[in-house]
């Protein structure tokens, strides 16, 4: 595991600066290190599925200017899925700088690695600057999934004024295979609301598999996307990639959980998303 090296000291108030490094072998955690308010538990593993390791941030939320740090090291022959244990929420910065989400997902030749949070919800006036890095080596295999939800439905927020800059990519034994890029400011809210952009959607998100036989599973999966909505899978590099724009957070969650389900249950898993997204 090459470790992004300890969290240097931060003189700001009242701001979050933690970390959570993990490696997971075959027996189980083979070494972690986690600094507040990150944390990391692997709880007993349910009958038939993988052993499912769950973050938590204990602040209970994530404000302008924090800065956490995820490394996830699958070590050869390891499987093992990990998800969150609740979805996050991004709060209002304010006049902060904006806060900043990096995570080195790291798989292993042999590994079986399932990366799947539950979904953050992004406050009017927020500000999101983050990243994710996956390395795959040889035939590893990897299940991803990824939620926004914008503004909280619940208390009739809609999202906007606000920042968030998303980064994603994806290599195999050095090779670039993926990389994604997202921005949405200030200056183009338009495409929110916009036919051609977000159509008025209250969430979006995506799932990959990065894996061997992807391509040969596209027809499986188109085959459980929901009908009438904004939605589609396409194959790039071996890697199965499925999008979705939502009306709602509960709408979203239903549909990435059903198409996990159909990809795992290739696998000899059972067809549900990790227990604690109910």
């Amino acid at each position: 595991m090459t470790h992004l090296g300890k969290p240097p000291v931060s003189n700001r108030l009242q701001r979050s600066n933690g970390a959570c490094w993990v490696a997971l072998g075959p027996d189980g955690i083979a070494e972690l290190y986690q600094s507040d308010p990150c944390r990391f538990f692997l709880p007993p593993t349910e009958p038939g599925d993988l052993p499912c390791g769950m973050l938590l941030t204990t602040s209970g939320g994530i404000a302008g200017g924090d800065r956490l740090r995820f490394e996830i090291d699958w070590r050869e022959k390891t499987r093992a899925a990990i998800t969150t244990s609740a979805a996050e929420k991004i709060y209002r910065a304010g006049a902060s700088e904006a806060a900043r989400i990096d995570t080195h997902l790291t798989v292993a030749d042999g590994a079986h690695a399932e990366w799947l949070p539950q979904e953050t919800i992004l406050f009017r006036q927020s500000r999101l600057e983050r990243r994710c890095r996956i390395d795959l080596a040889g035939d590893a295999r990897l299940l991803a999934a990824d939620m926004f939800v914008l503004g909280r439905a619940a208390s009739g927020e809609r999202y906007g004024e606000a920042l968030l800059q998303d980064r994603w990519e994806i290599r195999r034994d050095g090779k670039l295979v993926w990389y994604d890029a997202l921005r949405l400011d200030e200056e183009n809210e338009d495409a929110l609301s916009d036919p051609a952009g977000f159509a008025g959607a209250g969430a979006f998100g995506l799932l990959l598999l990065a894996a061997p036989e992807a391509p040969a599973l596209a027809d499986r999966a188109r085959a459980v996307l929901p009908d009438g909505e904004l939605c589609g899978v396409t194959v790039i590099n071996h890697i199965l990639i499925a999008r979705w724009l939502a009306r709602d957070g509960a709408s979203l969650r239903k549909w990435v959980a059903a198409m996990a389900g159909e990809l795992r249950s290739r696998y000899g898993l059972p067809a549900r998303a990790p227990r604690i997204w109910q």
